[in-house]
């Protein structure tokens, strides 16, 4: 019999890049009885690329792609709920891409959860970004200041950066695969592009009711409450979000303790001043048939007026967390080549999806 590990690691992404900071975390944790699952919306351009240094990292990777994509259209909850399918460790602990974890990073996320249920909070340090392989990041910098400099922001087409192919699929560093002493060198980012949690909580391991404190970037919970919560709500993808809210309101009405963590933080380069998101449509505006910000925003609050009245905390995804964790179960083997479906909206709801949609 197969012994299940007792820990998964979840990470997504779209960037080219970053996959040699992850990696190096990973073979550096100190705790082994992990598995990392790293949901890659680039799985087809690097797969056997991140493969092979996997294994010169001596890390237990499964490596997909989401179970389901959307033309060009940013699907990052159905990329966090693949990994969650995927998993079969007791703790998930979700990680953002292009973040080096320190060794005992996985220890302090356990002992912060202790087996209970409660949501592990967990702080990131954003740094500068390192000279790049042939590319000037002060206009990619500029590129993307333009692009943020609206208070209507409206994004409907592929980073032009991401589609380029001037970066290399695992690693954008001029001086080669990331190592830990690379950070000496790199200056931590200041406000607004920081967490600054720390700042209002301190240091340590305590109970947390902050609200509006979730991030989905450095966190953990038992895989089976998670899986409670049916995991994050796909119709949240309709619109850049806000889906992280939905899932800490769905958290924090259903008797989850929150809990913060300062010794499990993470470091690492921040790409957003390199990359940008996935198309999602526009802030205040429903363009190409999208939920504008504001109906995101219309949609979590509808969640939270239902559930004090005895409404669900589950997502109301398509799907139950355990049909879909059973639908992938091959996605676990290096044998099988899986493979997503790619299907827009009307066909995948089976109707106009709005916030008021029952």
């Amino acid at each position: 019999m197969i012994k299940m590990p007792s820990v998964s690691v979840l990470t997504s992404t779209f960037r080219p890049g970053g996959i040699d900071i992850l990696l190096a975390g990973m073979r550096d944790q100190m705790f082994r009885d992990f598995e990392l699952v790293l949901v890659d919306r680039r799985y087809e351009y690097r797969h056997q690329l991140v493969v092979d240094l996997a294994k010169r990292y001596d890390i237990n990777l499964i490596h997909v792609p989401e179970h389901r994509r959307n033309g060009k259209w940013q699907n990052i909850a159905s990329a966090w709920n693949t990994a969650l399918a995927v998993a079969r460790g007791d703790i998930v602990i979700f990680l953002q891409d292009y973040q080096y974890t320190p060794p005992d990073w996985i220890d302090a996320h356990i002992t912060a959860l202790d087996g209970k249920r409660r949501y592990v909070l967990a702080p990131y340090v954003y740094t500068q970004m390192p000279e790049l392989t042939g590319v000037d990041v002060s206009e990619i910098q500029k590129h993307g200041e333009e692009i943020n400099d609206t208070t209507d922001r409206v994004c409907v087409e592929l980073d032009p950066y991401v589609e380029s192919g001037l970066f290399d699929e695992i690693s954008v560093l001029k001086n080669g695969y990331f190592e830990p002493r690379m950070l000496q060198y790199l200056a931590p980012q200041v406000f607004p592009h920081q967490d600054t949690r720390v700042m209002y909580i301190g240091s340590g391991s305590k109970p947390c009711l902050k609200l509006n404190w979730v991030h989905i970037k450095n966190e953990s919970i038992l895989r089976s409450v998670a899986y409670e919560l049916n995991g994050i709500d796909e119709r949240l993808e309709r619109g850049k979000g806000p889906m992280d809210t939905d899932w800490e309101n769905r958290i924090r009405a259903s008797d989850i303790e929150f809990w913060w963590c300062s010794d499990a933080m993470t470091v690492g380069p921040n790409p957003r001043v390199l990359f940008f998101t996935q198309p999602w449509g526009a802030t205040h505006r429903r363009v190409e048939g999208r939920w504008s910000w504001d109906d995101g925003l219309a949609y979590a609050k509808r969640r939270v007026d239902e559930m004090h009245v005895g409404g669900t905390r589950r997502a109301r995804n398509k799907y139950n967390m355990e049909d879909l964790a059973l639908k992938l179960e091959l996605w676990r083997s290096s044998d099988v080549a899986p493979k997503s479906i790619d299907v827009a909206d009307l066909t995948y709801w089976n109707c106009e999806m709005w916030p008021d949609t029952p």
